[in-house]
């Protein structure tokens, strides 16, 4: 079942269905402008509902929630933002490589969300965690390694959008052929 079919389900006046059961959460995603500007990975935190039919387990829908979803499920999501953490700028600990799910929740504990806090967290502060100073090493090195890629990843960015262009110009060209060739066979009718 596709989004378009499932979000049918869903009344479209601004109060609760009865037969939905909606909550909201955080989804973290990629900013690829943010990205493609910084010439690092920018990650940023996007409110998301998750509708589901009741007894229907097959009906699922996960998307960014709209102001719609907001008011017609105001009550889920005044409970969603009572208990929700403030929004993480940076890398997430989960999308850095090498670092097990085990090690980002402990971090989470002690609210190092991203790599750029494990990078800043202080000696005294750091001493709760096993292997703290090689992984704040770590955090370091990587995001210097970031900052070093950034002209190779503005580059990246730029050869993308050229690709992206060429195709549309190609596209362009060859509608303009076929265009040109429909016009030769009908004159020679």
């Amino acid at each position: 079942m596709d989004l378009a079919e499932l979000d049918a389900g869903f009344d479209p006046t601004p109060r609760a269905n009865s037969g939905v059961h909606a909550t909201f959460y955080i989804h973290t995603a990629r900013d690829n402008e943010k990205s493609a500007e910084e010439g690092r990975p920018i990650y940023v935190d996007y409110v998301y509902i998750r509708g589901t039919i009741v007894g229907d387990r097959g009906s699922v829908i996960e998307r960014p929630a709209t102001d719609m979803d907001k008011r017609r499920y105001a009550v889920q999501y005044k409970h969603f933002l009572a208990n929700a953490e403030a929004p993480h700028e940076g890398i997430p600990l989960g999308e850095w490589p090498g670092m097990s799910r085990s090690q980002v929740e402990e971090f989470k504990f002690f609210n190092v969300h991203t790599v750029e806090d494990l990078a800043n967290v202080s000696d005294a502060n750091g001493q709760k965690f096993p292997m703290f100073m090689s992984m704040r090493e770590k955090a370091k090195n990587y995001l210097l390694a970031l900052k070093d890629n950034e002209p190779l990843e503005k580059i990246q960015a730029e050869l993308v959008k050229r690709d992206e262009q060429i195709a549309a110009l190609m596209q362009n060209q060859e509608e303009m052929i076929a265009e040109m060739k429909a016009l030769k066979t009908a004159k020679g009718k």
